[in-house]
Formats: C-alpha cells, structure tokens, sequence
C-alpha cells in the first residue's frame, strides 16, 4: 500500500511539471505595459529552452523511479505467487500421505510391504488424530440418540403389529367334512418398561384381542367395521434385592417367569399373581447355572365355590458341552387346586379360547381329572461354522400325575368316561436359522401329541385342532425382510387321536398362515 501512494505522488508531479509552461505562458501578458512586454518576451525567449531542458530531465528521473517501484511490486507479488503455490503443494502431499495410510494393503505382494512403516510427520498425525476423535465422537453420539429413540425418562418402548391372512381346508369327519374357510387377523402389541433403580423395575404391556381369550392376541377382522378392543396384557414390578443378589421377585401380571413350551402354555398368556427365583451362576467349566423358581397363580375368585389357584415350581439347569454345543435341561411340577371353577367359566363363557376337550361331567360344570403336571424339558443349541445357521432342537414330556381322580366329586348321573391312561403329552421342536438381520431365514418343525388329560385344556396353544386328544405337525418358514421387518409363513396339519372315547376318524385339518410381521 505505501508504494502504491507514492507511485501516485510521482505521477501527480509529472502532471503539474507537464502543466508549468502553459501557465508561464498564459499570464506573461497581465503584468507589463506594451513595450516592457516585448522586452520582457525577448529575454524569456532567450530563457525557454534552458526551462524546457530542465523540465524534461524532472520527468525522465520520474519515469525511471515508477518503473522501479512496478518492477519492485511485480517482485513482491510473484514471491506471494510461489509462497501460495508451495503451501498448496504440501496440502495435496499431506492428503495423499494420509489417504496411503487409510488404503488396506492386504493385497499388496509380501516384498512390496515394508517392515516398518516410516514415522508420520507432526501435522498428518494432528489430522489423523482429528479423524479418530470425529469417528468416536459421532459413535457415541449415534449410540446415545439410538437408545433415546425408543426411550422416555426411565421407560423403554417397543412393541409389534402384524398382519395375517388364515385359511383352512379339510377337517371334521371324513364323511362330512367342514367347509374351507378365510380369514384375516390383526394383532398390535405395546410394551413399555423401566428401571426404577438398581433393586426395582416394572413395566405393562397393551394388547389387541378378546378380553375373553387369555391366550390369544389376535383380532379377527369382523363385525362390520366395530371397532377393536385394546387392553391391558401385563402390569408388573420386579425386585431385585442388592442384599440378596440370587433372589428376585415379580409381583402382577407378567410374563412367563419359568421355561415352558407350549404343550402346556400358550405363547401369548401373560400369568398374574407372584413368582420368585433364586440364580446362581457356577464356576465350572460344564455346568454355568442353576435356578430355582415358584409361581402362585390366583385364577379365579368365586362367592359359591373354592377359588382357584395354580402353585408350581422348576429347577433349570444350562450346561455347555463344548464350544459349539449347550444344553437347558428343566424339570418341573405345576399343581392346579380347585380346578371345577375354571372348566364352569369355561362353561359359562366367562373364559374363552380354545374348545373344551379334557374328559367333563355331562352338564360341564367339572372336570373328571385333577391336574398335577409333571413337566420335563430338554433342549440343546449347536453353534454351526455358519452364523446364520445356528440349530434348536428340543423335547418337552408332560404327563398328569392326577388323570381322572375328580371323579369322586362328580355325581355318577352325570360321569362321563375318563380314561386315566390318556395322561401324556410330547412336544417335539427342530429350528435352523434365525430371526435378527436383514436376509436371515428360519425353517422349523414341530411334532405334537397330547393326549385327552395330559393337560389344561384352557392354557395350552391356542391354534390346534383340539388343545388336547389331538397330533398335531407344524411348519415354520421365516424371512427377515429388513431388520425390523419379517415375513413368516406356519402351516399346521393335524386332528383328534382315535381312542375309545372318540372312535370317529376326522380327516386332517391344514390350516395355513401368512404373515408379515413390524417389530418396534
């Protein structure tokens, strides 16, 4: 900037010595008479080319000193020029130093790799160490928003909603079979949960369905467009004592607390009552855990008859036999007490689901069994060399320590046959593949045989012929469209045992459904 002003300077004085003679020349007539101007002209003339001399050698040393202040800006600016193009290049040399560092080698022929990567200069490692910083910032910010996304406060959510279209064919006697039929089913679940503090946590549940059917959450689309229930399907407190860590209670309405199959609980009850477990976790290379766990279950309540409960308890085992093989092995006994009360809201229609089949009095008020339920599991899990094809195979011997000793209570008008032999019932599971990532596939098959008092017939799987006297296949194909998105397909073939208490031969009952299922 100083230069520039002072090349301005010395054109402002090339301009005013350029303009000097005219103004000489312009006021010589002002200042004299007639004859003094003539000899005043004559000795100027005399003067004029001296000035003139004089004058351009001013601009000839004006000129030469601009050239020289351009040429020392010319300078000045071709240094800037170079100074900017070197820093440009070490940019570009930097990022292709890091880019190198960032490029896999694996490829890379053995002698083409050094033995030791030569240090990096100070700058690339700030950048590098700026990178790495970004990468794990951004992670935990990820990480953090994820888990807020399906949380509030304390509260975790999650639920699902899923479609299905049902079609049956077949079933009924061989004669006169049951004419197919269609429909379509819609179930919606929400869950929210939270953990209060380090000793209790809870949570409840909502559900679509029949308020009636305590093992189904479906909702079949009927009725002409009246609108669909929604309940409550669980409402439950955990407490895990910090004084007594093995011990845990959940008081309300929850899910299940023991392992079972569906052989004697359907998937979708959620008990009420209480239940408690002691844990611990072994220190041994075969066997890693042992628990015990009881439940207390008030069932119904009634003014004119005993109420009824359940009590019953398991002790699970979880073995690992190898690296690629573990064993669950669980043993446990379930005591219904009071029973007539149920099988008479089952009557009454107070208690839906599926249809009566243990041995009943003729009027349906009672049961001619007791039900203590001895229950034997045992299931096994191989880690295949394929992760998306783990194995489940399992087996689940139910028999009822107590078939057809109602009797006693039942009038003899109205008994009915109970044959104390129809005590057992198995259920048999094979699974390959899994249900977690986007293109999982899943394929599975069940044998069930349950036979007439084996049983509950109020609490067991709900999409059988009959809940029990009944053979049942059962198979399963699932494809995890998007994470949070599956497609399943389940056909069940079966129907009722041929025994002395029902001769009748029914044809196969195939009931088919297609699901796609939205989990949240």
């Amino acid at each position: 900037m100083p230069k520039c002003r002072r090349a301005i300077g010395v054109l402002l004085i090339l301009v005013g010595l350029m303009a000097a003679p005219v103004c000489v020349a312009g006021t010589d007539g002002k200042d004299a008479s007639g004859g003094a101007k003539a000899t005043t002209a004559a000795a100027k003339a005399a003067e004029k080319p001296k000035e003139k001399a004089a004058s351009n050698e001013d601009m000839l040393a004006a000129i030469e000193q601009l050239k020289g202040m351009i040429a020392d800006q010319s300078r000045e600016l071709e240094a800037q020029r170079t100074a900017l193009r070197a820093q440009q290049e070490k940019m570009e040399a930097m990022e292709r130093k890091v880019e190198k560092s960032e490029t896999p080698t694996a490829s890379a022929p053995a002698s083409a790799v050094p033995a030791a990567a030569p240090p990096q200069n100070g700058e690339v490692k700030k950048i590098d160490d700026r990178l790495t910083q970004v990468e794990t910032d951004f992670g935990a910010y990820k990480k953090a928003n994820d888990g807020k996304v399906g949380r509030f406060g304390p509260f975790s959510f999650s639920g699902d909603a899923r479609m299905r279209f049902e079609p049956f064919y077949g079933g009924g006697p061989v004669a006169t079979q049951n004419p197919n039929r269609v429909r379509y089913r819609v179930r919606l679940r929400f869950n929210a949960t939270a953990k209060f503090n380090d000793e209790f946590s809870g949570g409840f549940s909502l559900g679509s369905g029949d308020t009636n059917d305590p093992i189904s959450t479906n909702q079949t689309l009927t009725n002409g467009f009246t609108r669909k229930p929604f309940f409550i399907d669980r409402a439950f407190i955990k407490y895990d004592p910090k004084w007594l860590h093995p011990f845990s209670m959940t008081v309300g309405k929850f899910g299940y607390t023991w392992y079972r199959t569906e052989l004697t609980w359907d998937n979708d009850l959620n008990p009420e009552g209480f239940s408690e477990s002691l844990t611990w976790k072994i220190n041994n290379p075969v066997l890693e855990r042992i628990s015990l766990v009881a439940f207390q279950l008030p069932v119904i309540e009634v003014s004119t008859k005993p109420d009824t409960f359940i009590y019953g308890g398991q002790l699970q085992t979880n073995w690992k036999l190898g690296d690629y093989v573990k064993f669950g092995g669980y043993v446990g006994f379930t005591n219904y007490q009071n029973a007539d009360a149920l099988r008479d809201a089952r009557a009454a229609a107070t208690i839906g689901g599926s249809s009566n089949s243990n041995a009943a009095s003729s009027n349906g008020s009672q049961y001619e069994s007791k039900f203590g339920l001895l229950d034997v599991i045992g299931r096994l899990d191989f880690k295949t060399p394929w992760s998306r094809w783990p194995v489940m195979a399992q087996l689940d011997f139910v028999n009822n320590t107590r078939a057809c000793r109602n009797l006693v209570n039942v009038p003899l008008a109205n008994q009915t046959p109970c044959n104390p032999r129809d005590r057992s019932g198995y259920w048999t599971d094979l699974l390959f593949g899994r249900q977690q990532e986007k293109g999982d596939w899943q394929w599975g098959y069940s044998y069930i045989h349950i036979e007439r008092e084996a049983t509950v017939d109020a609490f067991n799987f709900s999409d059988l012929r009959v809940p029990t006297n009944v053979f049942n296949h059962r198979v399963v194909l699932n494809y995890q469209t998007y994470r949070n998105v599956q497609l399943g397909f389940t056909g069940l073939f079966g129907r009722p045992l041929v025994t002395t208490t029902t001769p009748t031969r029914e044809s196969i009952l195939k009931r088919l459904q297609f699901d796609v299922i939205y989990k949240f």
